[in-house]
């Protein structure tokens, strides 16, 4: 059997909906090596894996913790860049050693996790880059106008690409579409399905491996609600500090017959800023929460269309409304929309009440469409495929696009 490196980004979220797939190549009997940061440390534990915990490099504190906004779109990709390319290098350098000592077979990588690439190809070892966002790539830009502002960065927003040209042999990585397609790279795996895939049309099986499998475990209620009582509102780990956001959806929902409690993903500064709405009596302000545990007991989610947030509400047929603030998360909210499965709001809107009652109206329809999203996510033909490709490369036999 292999052994198999996996590289986590620096972003929680992304760590998250791995589970499933590392499980499944352990219970293979591929020893995996999960390398993460070490605050994450929990959700790696969950998993059949060894775990290593990254050093923490200045220029890895830096990307880590740093908060992205939601505006100025070159500012948050020159920081993204910056960033990441400067974290790649210290990183990689520190892994090599680990990798050549531990005969790795397989390097996974998150898209935004460049140190893993590095490393496969400073020592020659195969390797897949791991897509935890919605996959789009050019030509869904180009024809769909989705994302097409990728397209037209400001050249600044590259500048720090030719640090990495100058330091490495990654050469192919141009921009930062680059980075968020993985379209320099010949094997590419996703954690959605085809039927949940924006634009289905342009990700063949030749170029993408599709591991949906994210419900395992996932127990339904047997009868679905009947009615919105219970209201969950999250917008995740990264862009949770847009606290006029919160406030004009929790001035809306305070007094009203709706149950509603709110995670903050862990922002010091959010939970500060709102939690005062705790002191009325039909709002609770968390912290933290396991978000799969109040899923369960609640009947919305008021969310900003994360993958791993909305593959997590499909698993337990809740309806959503989407809010999404930047990248991937408008396709997503897009695809849920379509497939019946949630409505959209911009962030500006102040109808929230006349969005829930319109969920409230037709909430069986809405289920039925999660469910059928739901089975398209426990298909196993395609996650079997996913996994007998992925045991190909790391056998070494072949490079997947050679295979095919």
């Amino acid at each position: 059997m292999s052994t198999i490196a996996y590289f986590a980004p620096v972003y929680r979220g992304h760590v998250v909906g791995k589970k499933n797939f590392i499980n499944t190549l352990s219970s293979k009997g591929h020893k995996i090596i999960y390398f993460a940061p070490s605050d994450y440390m929990d959700l790696v534990m969950g998993m059949d894996a060894s775990y290593i915990p990254y050093p923490e490099f200045n220029s890895f504190l830096l990307l880590k913790n740093g908060k992205l906004s939601t505006g100025d779109v070159n500012s948050r990709i020159n920081f993204l860049l910056t960033n990441t390319v400067n974290a790649s290098l210290d990183i990689s350098e520190w892994a090599n050693g680990l990798l050549d000592i531990m005969k790795v077979d397989l390097i996974i990588h998150d898209n935004m996790a460049l140190w893993g690439y590095l490393s496969a190809e400073k020592l020659g070892i195969n390797s897949i880059c791991s897509l935890t966002i919605m996959p789009t790539n050019s030509e869904t830009m180009k024809n769909t106008g989705e994302g097409s502002i990728y397209l037209n960065l400001l050249p600044e927003s590259s500048e720090s690409l030719k640090t990495l040209h100058d330091s490495s042999s990654a050469q192919d990585i141009r921009s930062f579409v680059d980075v968020m397609t993985c379209e320099y790279h010949p094997n590419k795996i996703t954690y959605t399905s085809k039927l949940f895939q924006r634009h289905s049309e342009f990700f063949s099986q030749e170029d993408y491996m599709f591991f949906p499998s994210r419900c395992d475990n996932v127990e339904l209620y047997t009868s679905p609600s009947d009615s919105i009582e219970n209201i969950y509102i999250s917008f995740g780990t990264i862009y949770n500090n847009d606290i006029d956001l919160y406030k004009n959806l929790l001035d809306r929902l305070l007094d009203t017959q709706y149950k509603v409690l709110v995670s903050v993903g862990g922002s010091n500064s959010t939970y500060s800023a709102i939690n005062y709405y705790s002191g009325y009596r039909n709002i609770n302000i968390e912290y933290f929460v396991n978000q799969h545990d109040a899923l369960k007991s609640h009947d919305l989610f008021i969310t900003h269309g994360g993958l791993n947030s909305v593959s997590e509400s499909i698993c337990h047929l809740v309806p959503m409304i989407t809010i999404p603030l930047v990248g991937d998360q408008y396709s997503i909210a897009q695809s849920l929309q379509e497939l019946g499965a949630g409505i959209t709001m911009s962030r500006g809107q102040n109808d929230i009440i006349q969005q829930i009652e319109k969920i409230t109206q037709s909430q069986h329809g809405y289920q039925d469409n999660l469910m059928d999203i739901r089975n398209s996510f426990t298909d196993t033909s395609f996650s079997d495929n996913t996994i007998e490709r992925v045991e190909v490369l790391a056998e070494g036999r072949v490079k997947m696009n050679d295979e095919l």
